[in-house]
């Protein structure tokens, strides 16, 4: 299905995070479709709960049939502005 990997992208930006690393890859299932499995590591402002994106991100895998992890490290405010 186009755009899938699009959907991940936006809800990080949803979430103010930077995408560290994202792999993604597709393995044949039942019938015609084709299951999608990623994996997302991501840097969250430390204001971010977590358990939220974490819950969002299952939500959304749920949603589009796919199979995912995601990593989150929250960095501070005061790491931003070091260039952490």
């Amino acid at each position: 299905s186009p755009h899938i990997i699009e959907r991940f992208t936006a809800l990080c930006d949803t979430w103010n995070m930077n995408i560290a690393e994202l792999v993604s890859r597709t393995q044949p299932g039942d019938g015609d479709s084709a299951q999608l499995f990623i994996q997302i590591t991501a840097h969250s402002p430390a204001t971010q709960n977590a358990a939220n994106i974490e819950q969002a991100f299952k939500a959304l895998c749920t949603e589009l049939n796919a199979q995912g992890s995601i990593n989150i490290v929250n960095y501070s405010q005061h790491d931003e502005q070091d260039g952490v």
